[in-house]
């Protein structure tokens, strides 16, 4: 039997960052912004907090399957 199952869950992710003294908030939102998009937060985040939301499971039957497979 294959079973697809999909899981819902909201992950919290935190991180301390180095920004320089005497920003605003609109150039520390820049900053941070900029980081994200760079990919360079990714690098550091650490998951701290996980909520689930949600789980489906939907059984395929024999003919589904063989017609995913083509």
């Amino acid at each position: 039997m294959i079973v697809t199952v999909q899981i819902t869950q909201q992950v919290f992710t935190e991180t301390l960052v180095n920004l320089p003294d005497g920003l605003t908030q609109a150039a520390i939102k820049q900053q941070v912004f900029n980081l994200y998009n760079s990919g360079q937060l990714a690098l550091v985040m650490d998951n701290f907090h996980v909520v689930f939301e949600e789980i489906n499971a939907q059984i395929l039957t024999a003919e589904t399957s063989e017609l995913s497979q083509v």
